[in-house]
């Protein structure tokens, strides 16, 4: 039976995304729009098909959401993660993803005002016991 070790090496969070052209953020301050709950939800959202960035909940969607809380109109599902910051980055959709990756694909992270949950999650790196990489950490 091969045993693996792993450590901690990072943390997230996950956030709600639009483009920085999007109208949400066309009507309020571009550095950190606030926007309510309710305006998030009168738009579509793009979600993975799989698990990709966090392992949901019981009450959790694939991607981290609660939409047993806030239910969305999830209007697109992708496995392809070029067409789902296509669809945030024209526009067309929201997106609820890693903090990391909204700021690498320069995303704009929305603030919203009343909605109170957070996914948050722990980075690991695994390696199997017995090799150099083991080792290290």
């Amino acid at each position: 039976m091969t045993q693996f070790k792993s450590k901690v090496i990072g943390k997230f969070q996950q956030v709600t995304c639009s483009s920085k052209r999007h109208s949400l953020v066309k009507t309020t301050s571009k550095t950190n729009p606030k926007v309510t709950i309710d305006e998030v939800l009168a738009l579509p959202f793009v979600s993975p098909n799989d698990v990709s960035f966090v392992k949901s909940g019981a009450r959790q969607s694939i991607d981290g959401w609660r939409d047993d809380k806030f239910p969305r109109n999830i209007a697109w599902r992708t496995d392809s993660v070029e067409l789902l910051t296509e669809l945030v980055s024209t526009g067309r959709a929201l997106a609820y993803v890693p903090d990391f990756w909204a700021i690498k694909k320069d995303l704009q992270v929305l603030n919203i005002l009343d909605c109170d949950f957070v996914c948050k999650a722990d980075v690991f790196a695994s390696f199997r016991l017995g090799t150099a990489y083991a080792k290290k950490i």
